[in-house]
């Protein structure tokens, strides 16, 4: 008799489907009455393990016994033997089926009383640490479109978003099985929040008209019906994937501070008020450097906003110290009255209310690098990459450091930087726009086309990124480079600041006269209204036209603040110039080179008192 006969003779199969059947209708059934009944939540999981137990030993009951009217006996073997006095196949399934589980159910509960169960105490202790965390339900999004069809697009931005907030430390999370048991049911929040046994409960609503998803999210106690905290996000409607990511991220970001939990909320200098984070929340991580002064004045607005609502805000006082900086020295055409006073007193404050937060340390290690105090530059741009080394805020730190090695020369050190920070945040056009300007630097002019390209396709600041692709075309890329970029320039800022478009757009236009553009570049840097960006594009194209003793004037004029692009691979011809030594000198290079012991990739030392650069 063949292995197969036999099974068939012996009822394995039917036994076997049938019990996959009970089975998969237990564990319906378990997962609705878990939150009805309040059972715990191991309770659910030791079924199933308990019914993937029963399998085989239901298929070897099964092959080895049967159920007669004399009582259980041993299945007859034989070629061909009929089954003795068998009852019917169902029932004798059935009977296999409740005697396995229930068997099982036995050993189970008599293990877990006697080796598995947690003493009172222990139990006690588990719930009390629960109790004191933070608890959140996510309730499944409502679906308010016209037709009442994006119930799926709602369900997947409210598992984005338990998959965001399971992730956050000291935040007790129901699960989905357990939260998504109130979908289209309009019950009051404070009896949901009962029921899931948490202090708060988040919901929200998605609507998708046309091209245009509409997403809301309010955070309320269950306890007391109060909202906490709500937003509204606005999109167009293109790749839901990036927009559940987007509007997950920014809500996870916005609860970690109403709750208390999270690395945002833990992070030095951060605020406990949702207002002020919120106010904080508008301006962005990294400065744009062509950023209009309307936008730039809008920052400010945001951030003076934020540190009257928390006046402990620490980081919102460093990031407003930068920005009225930017102000006192007429960068991006912003004007602000008294701006370099207020700049002092909100670092000031900063650094009294959180000496090591690493928005502090940014800024202080930024205020040295710009007095030319490179020495302490170097110190404090080390304590902040030892202070965010393994959080959220690693890469920004390694991206602004890299700018120091970039100041000082260390052009091959930064780009190393620049990769580690790529690989911690792909998806930054920050470190994108960094290492664009930084390759060509490093002689890899091929590598800045690709990174401007994989940039390109990232969210955020494409007028940065074409600007520092221009400036890499006009060093290493040919004529057809900077026409192809310089052209692309001027379309992506239209909505950046006017006054550099104007000048890009001019000086793209003399592509095919380098002595008019020589006079003009002459022009412009005799008018004393052009600053900002285009105070340093007029020694970038100075230096692609051909005149490198302007590119030296204007850099002369600022000599700490321009070491940020005297080591471009454009300048070369510059820095072959007798009066370029006196400029690094003067900017204090020379000093730091020698007491630390760390030339740069461009000069080296001549003697005791005298040093080369090519």
């Amino acid at each position: 008799m063949t292995l197969f006969t036999e099974l068939k003779r012996r009822h394995v199969f039917r036994i076997g489907i049938a019990y996959l059947v009970v089975a998969w209708l237990l564990t319906q059934v378990v997962g609705v009455i878990s939150p009805i009944f309040d059972l715990p939540p191991w309770f659910p999981r030791a079924v199933i393990i308990l019914l993937g137990i029963g399998f085989p030993v239901a298929l070897i009951l099964a092959w080895a016994f049967e159920i007669t009217p004399a009582g259980v006996q041993r299945t007859e073997t034989g070629d061909g033997a009929a089954p003795a006095r068998s009852t019917t196949s169902i029932g004798r399934t059935l009977n296999v089926v409740i005697i396995g589980a229930l068997t099982l159910a036995v050993v189970f509960l008599v293990w877990r009383q006697y080796y598995g169960a947690p003493s009172q105490t222990a139990t006690q202790s588990v719930t009390a640490t629960v109790g004191a965390m933070p608890s959140l339900a996510v309730l499944p999004f409502a679906d308010f479109s016209p037709n009442k069809d994006q119930g799926y697009l709602a369900d997947g931005l409210s598992d984005e978003l338990m998959d965001k907030l399971a992730q956050l430390k000291g935040l007790a999370l129901t699960g989905r099985t357990s939260a998504f048991a109130f979908k289209g049911k309009n019950e009051d929040l404070r009896t949901i929040g009962e029921k899931l046994g948490v202090e708060n409960v988040l919901e929200g609503s998605l609507r998708k008209d046309g091209d245009q998803i509409r997403v809301t999210a309010q955070l309320i106690n269950a306890r007391t019906g109060y909202h906490l905290w709500s937003e509204t996000y606005q999109r167009k409607f293109e790749d839901i994937f990036a927009i559940q990511d987007d509007i997950s991220k920014s809500v996870a970001n916005a609860l970690q501070v109403a709750l208390g939990v999270g690395d945002v909320f833990n992070v030095p200098g951060m605020t406990h008020n949702v207002p002020a984070y919120d106010e904080f929340a508008h301006v962005p991580t990294g400065f744009d450097p062509l950023a209009s002064p309307e936008q730039v004045r809008a920052y400010v607005d945001h951030l003076e906003r934020a540190v009257a609502l928390d006046p402990n805000f620490a980081n919102a006082w460093a990031t407003l110290s930068a920005l009225y900086r930017t102000a006192a020295i007429g960068g991006n055409g912003l004007t602000i009255e008294g701006a370099a006073e207020k700049a002092q007193q909100a670092f000031d404050r900063a650094r009294k209310l959180a000496p090591d937060s690493p928005a502090v340390l940014r800024m202080e290690a930024n205020l040295a690098l710009i007095q030319g105090h490179w020495l302490d530059a170097d110190r404090l741009f080390h304590r902040l990459l030892d202070q965010t080394a393994d959080t959220a805020g690693a890469s920004d730190a390694i991206v602004s450091y890299s700018d120091f090695l970039s100041r000082v020369g260390r052009m091959k050190e930064a780009v190393g930087y620049l990769e580690q920070a790529r690989a911690l945040d792909p998806l930054s056009i920050d470190v994108a726009f960094a290492l664009v300007l930084a390759y060509p630097e490093a002689r890899n002019y091929a590598a800045a086309t690709a990174e401007a390209e994989r940039g390109l396709k990232l969210d955020g600041d494409h007028a940065a990124l074409i600007t520092g692709m221009l400036i890499a075309a006009m060093a290493e890329g040919g004529k057809a480079e900077v026409e192809k970029w310089g052209k692309l320039d001027v379309a992506a800022l239209q909505g950046g600041y006017e006054a550099n478009i104007k000048f890009t757009r001019k000086m793209v236009s003399l592509l095919d006269d380098p002595s008019a553009a020589r006079e003009q570049l002459r022009r412009d840097a005799a008018d004393p209204a052009n600053q900002g960006a285009v105070a340093g594009g007029i020694s970038t194209w100075a230096a692609y036209y051909g005149d490198p003793q302007l590119s030296l004037d204007r850099f002369r004029k600022r000599p700490i603040g321009g070491t940020a692009f005297i080591w471009r691979v454009g300048f070369r011809d510059m820095r072959k110039l007798p009066g370029f030594k006196d400029l690094v000198r003067d900017a204090g290079l020379v000093d730091y080179w020698r007491k630390s012991g760390q030339w740069n990739d461009f000069c080296h030392p001549v003697g005791d008192n005298d040093f080369e650069c090519e």
